[in-house]
């Protein structure tokens, strides 16, 4: 993971995403989001293997998946498992992130929060971040049709 996460760019993403704040937002929040806190490498890692998981079939580069098992001599079914659980593992991660006292403040963390749930929807069922269709559709979803009750 240590070279996943950088080459996710989630950290660059996640300071962009704190630019729109404005006076919200100071130069030691930004320090901070520097230091890669736990949520950011929590996020960093949902980001990253749900890209992993969705995309390893068709994907020309080395996945988390293909790690996973020659590291551990598994089946690809067993390192999915394996890297859905380590996804599961980062959401705890991330909670109990935003339930303890951090140096930021909380609608810093929840733009991070948030940012992370963005990632893990456009990876959920398929590749959302690269397949335009699928991601107007999600956002169609998510933001236009009214919910049914």
């Amino acid at each position: 993971m240590k070279v996943a996460i950088p080459s996710c760019a989630y950290v660059a993403i996640a300071t962009t995403c704190l630019l729109g704040m404005g006076d919200q937002v100071s130069k030691q929040d930004f320090d901070w989001i520097a230091k890669e806190p736990h949520i950011v490498v929590a996020s960093s890692i949902i980001c990253r293997l749900m890209d992993d998981i969705v995309g390893e079939e068709f994907e020309q580069k080395t996945s988390a998946i293909e790690c996973y098992i020659k590291q551990y001599g598994v089946s690809k079914e067993a390192a999915c498992a394996e890297l859905q659980q380590q996804v599961k593992n980062a959401w705890k991660d991330m909670n109990r992130e935003c339930l303890e006292p951090r140096p930021a403040s909380m609608k810093i963390l929840m733009r991070i929060f948030n940012l992370g749930r963005a990632m893990h929807l456009l990876y959920s069922k398929g590749d959302g971040y690269s397949d335009p269709n699928r991601s107007k559709e999600l956002i169609k979803m998510v933001l236009v049709e009214p919910l049914k009750i």
